[in-house]
């Protein structure tokens, strides 16, 4: 797969059990590529992506040991770039 495709692709986040998807081309570009995400999920990145899974739809799935009723408002924001 091409980089443009791959950053455009939706993968999910397993947040202790409850998901989240999102195009990966957001969470990369998140704070000015200046994120945990972006340090995360960018092709040149030291750190292990660690796919969990490949859910039945295709998409990458990674798992993330947060508290999902808040990590809920983290990803309203990288959604809209709204506070």
């Amino acid at each position: 797969m091409d980089d443009d495709t791959d950053s455009d692709a939706i993968i999910g986040l397993d947040v202790r059990g409850q998901m989240f998807y999102c195009n990966k081309s957001k969470l990369l570009n998140a704070n000015n590529g200046n994120s945990y995400f972006s340090a995360r999920f960018r092709e040149d990145s030291m750190l292990d992506a660690g796919l969990d899974r490949v859910d039945d739809e295709g998409r990458d799935i990674y798992r993330l040991d947060r508290d999902p009723s808040i990590f809920k408002y983290i990803m309203e924001y990288i959604e809209t770039w709204i506070i």
